[in-house]
């Protein structure tokens, strides 16, 4: 059945929550590193739009991340979008320990994310927080785990293309997890370079000992 997220009153207030949107990238990493994973990528992707002086130019519109760690359970997914549903409560030195990181985070950048996560070949978890129709809603309710046999083909292709690109391994088909930020309203920086400039230094640093 739907689960609850909130008093509706609540939600345009979880778009207000003043993240940095590298710390807020830094979050889903800091995931990722936790469940392992050995590849993690960030992809940025464009649209084209029309500016008020006539010119066509590029901005970034979502972001993608994937990671090849343990991915999640049902039981998990079900709750990883929840605000404080996260599974790390009590933790002392995990992004998870209030278990706000990975809705707070996205939802601080995104108007609609969705996540993807298996531990198992043809068995994906699809989880999605769309802020516009939970604002329909009162209370607010997201809807019911979708269970997958395959990613999205556009999903798919877009890490296909970025694994072989940068020659890394392959996609794994039987653990991960991606998380799929749409309509980003909200990121510091909307062009290629600027994202990616600033990306880097931040994440960079904060990862100095990973990387």
């Amino acid at each position: 059945m739907p689960i609850s997220i909130i008093d509706s009153t609540y939600v345009e207030g979880f778009k207000n929550a003043h993240y940095d949107s590298y710390m807020a990238l830094a979050e889903i990493i800091d995931n990722s590193i936790q469940a392992k994973a050995k590849n993690i990528h960030v992809i940025g992707i464009h649209e084209k739009i029309i500016s008020k002086s006539g010119r066509e130019i590029e901005r970034l519109n979502s972001i993608l991340i994937y990671d090849d760690g343990e991915g999640m359970n049902k039981d998990i997914a079900e709750k990883c979008l929840v605000y404080g549903g996260g599974n790390k409560h009590g933790a002392t030195n995990n992004l998870g320990k209030f278990g706000m990181g990975l809705p707070t985070a996205s939802g601080s950048q995104c108007d609609r994310t969705e996540v993807y996560t298996w531990q198992e070949t043809d068995v994906i978890y699809k989880s999605v927080l769309d802020f516009e129709e939970l604002s329909k809603k009162d209370p607010p309710e997201y809807d019911d785990v979708k269970i997958l046999s395959k990613l999205p083909e556009s999903i798919s292709n877009m890490i296909d293309n970025i694994v072989i690109s940068g020659n890394y391994d392959p996609q794994s088909k039987d653990h991960g997890s991606i998380i799929f930020w749409n309509d980003c309203k909200r990121l510091q920086h909307r062009t290629y370079r600027a994202f990616y400039t600033k990306f880097e230094k931040v994440i960079g640093r904060i990862y100095r000992h990973i990387i």
